[in-house]
């Protein structure tokens, strides 16, 4: 065997080890690509389909909202914040998309077709409850620490803190941030 050949199969061979070594690094680099994936969607966002009439004119029936879900992690539930959660006592998977109308200390009431947020009466734009009003009366209530009122925009098709009572926060999964489907309702949610 000659010097040259030797040198040939060295050379073939560092070429295999080269490209398997490629290969692997790049199906490493998948791998930890999708790994991270999954931990984002599962742990840091969310996509939530609207599923009901609770919500419109807001949020449409079958709408796919982008979902933060560590906002409240470093941030209080506001005033206005449209979020998803869970009901007290239903199943966990049953997510439910509502506006939050009032947060701890706020005393909360529908009064003449009104809410009335202590004391005055919202000034709300985004609602839908046609003529006359929302239909319902609601005594008020004063919301406790670690709790949140919380409604539908549709307010007279909506079940929500005006049947079943203030929410825990603890329950609530997160704060709806746009609408990614379908395109013709791509935006913000605010």
């Amino acid at each position: 065997m000659r010097i040259d050949d030797i040198i040939a199969q060295i050379d073939h061979r560092t070429k295999t080890v080269n490209r398997k070594a490629e290969i692997l690094g790049w199906v490493r680099s998948i791998a930890v690509a999708v790994v991270i994936t999954l931990l984002v969607i599962n742990f840091v966002f969310l996509f939530v389909r609207v599923d009901g009439v609770s919500m419109t004119n807001t949020l449409q029936n079958g709408d796919r909202m982008f979902v933060d879900r560590l906002v409240y992690v470093f941030a209080e539930p506001e005033r206005g914040d449209v979020i998803i959660l869970n009901f007290p006592n239903r199943d966990k998977s049953e997510r439910f998309v509502k506006r939050v109308i009032g947060v701890a200390g706020d005393t909360v009431a529908v009064k003449g077709g009104r809410v009335v947020l202590n004391g005055q009466p919202l000034s709300e734009s985004y609602i839908r409850c046609g003529d006359g009003g929302i239909k319902y009366e609601y005594s008020e209530i004063t919301v406790p620490d670690g709790c949140v009122f919380v409604m539908g925009d549709n307010r007279n098709d909506s079940t929500d803190s005006h049947i079943i009572g203030p929410i825990p926060k603890k329950l609530i999964i997160g704060k709806a941030l746009f609408v990614i489907w379908p395109i013709a309702h791509w935006e913000s949610v605010e």
